[in-house]
Parts: C-alpha cells; structure tokens; sequence
C-alpha cells in the first residue's frame, strides 16, 4: 500500500472521513476521491497552510500512517487520531510511561490549574506527560 503524504490524511480528515478509513486509503484510492470531489482542493490548501504555519514554530505532525506515529495510540481503534501535532523530543513518544492530560480547549483558571498540577505529578513520577 503507498501511504498518503500528511497534506492528504488532513485532507481526508477534514472531509469528515473516520481515522479507521484514513488508516486504510492508499494514494489510488485518494486519487479517486480526489477527482469525484472538487472540495479536496481546498482542504488540500488548508491542510498546507496549516503545515506550514506550524513548520515556523517548530511543530511536526505525524499521520496515523506514518512508521513513527505511536503504536499505542493506533491501538485505541476508532476513536484514535488520524494526525497527531507535535513538538519537543518525538523520541519521548516511545515512552513506557506516558499520560495524557486532556481538557476543554476553553478551560477556566481552574481548569488549567488542576490540569497543571496532574502533569506535573505525574512528571515527577517518571511519566512523560502528553
């Protein structure tokens, strides 16, 4: 199968296509998707931009495709990301021991505290913290 560059899994991404049908598009079959829908231009611009904006600030994103993409996070199944956005050491996604934080993308003041303190916790538990 030859895997999709990352510009296209964030465009099939935007196309409201499920990570469980990203993992199993090959490029022929974006190449069809592609020519029946004249969308994809613009998520393909998109996806770009996107790309490189975060290539300024030192973010990499890393399709569900992708060798380097963590195996644990493919292993969640459906409900796994089709790209994850990344900054720092990658090395540290191999990690034994990792945690993800999660919260609201508008949290309050106490949110974000309470967030802080769980990451730090754990980092000082030896947990690499997502």
């Amino acid at each position: 199968m030859e895997k999709l560059n990352i510009d296209e899994v964030m465009a099939l991404q935007m196309s409201g296509m499920p990570t469980s049908q990203i993992i199993k598009t090959d490029l022929a079959k974006f190449d069809r998707l592609y020519e029946e829908n004249p969308e994809f231009d613009g998520y393909l611009d998109k996806a770009n931009s996107i790309l490189d904006r975060q290539e300024k600030l030192g973010i990499v994103s890393i399709s569900c495709q992708d060798s380097r993409f963590p195996g644990r996070l493919l292993a969640i199944g459906a409900d796994c990301p089709a790209v994850i956005h990344c900054k720092g050491n990658l090395k540290l996604l191999e990690a034994e021991k990792a945690v993800a934080v999660i919260g609201a993308r508008s949290a309050d003041k106490e949110g974000n505290t309470k967030a802080y303190q769980l990451g730090a916790d754990y980092a000082r538990k030896g947990y690499v913290v997502v």
